[in-house]
């Protein structure tokens, strides 16, 4: 999901996408986060579950991709915990995605907009699920000088180093 300028952005750089590779613009993105879930749902094929991931928050992993997968049928949508606090991604499954091609009005905020459906956290050792990079002393903590970022890898699957207690107080 990218606003206008930034999709052309993009376009420009990499013309060319994988087919499993979706590019949507949002040209309202003042309409809020709703808005653009309801534009991604309405522009993938139906499928059983839907992942949702925050931009500001870049460590999602195959591990926990799968740990929300292999609980989803217990619930309508899932969400990763780590020491009582919920994270990022959520698993949504399809029930809520047809719900969401429905709406009309957008002003809806997303946790809200689920309370109304069966959830279920699952407890996962990875404190990353509760990263929020919003600065840039928020995006040193996780990849070091930002000068030199886009020559440095983030750091996978590993915790150390990082502030946990920060993360979950």
């Amino acid at each position: 999901m990218l606003n206008e300028h930034e999709y052309q952005k993009v376009l420009l750089q990499i013309p060319e996408f994988p087919s499993e590779v979706l590019l949507v613009e949002n040209s309202h993105p003042e309409w809020g986060r709703f808005y653009s879930l309801k534009l991604a749902v309405d522009r993938i094929k139906p499928i059983d579950y839907i992942y949702v991931g925050n931009i500001d928050n870049p460590f999602v992993d195959a591990e926990l991709l799968g740990l929300l997968y292999h609980s989803a049928a217990q619930a309508d949508y899932l969400m990763p915990e780590y020491k009582g606090r919920g994270g990022h991604p959520i698993l949504i499954s399809q029930k809520i995605a047809e719900d969401i091609k429905t709406r009309t009005t957008y002003d809806y905020h997303l946790k809200e907009f689920l309370s109304s459906y069966s959830s279920l956290r699952v407890e996962v050792n990875n404190p990353l699920v509760l990263a929020n990079i919003n600065t840039i002393d928020d995006y040193r903590q996780y990849f070091g000088d930002w000068k030199l970022s886009k020559y440095q890898a983030p750091i996978q699957n590993s915790y150390d180093g990082f502030d946990v207690k920060k993360l979950t107080e």
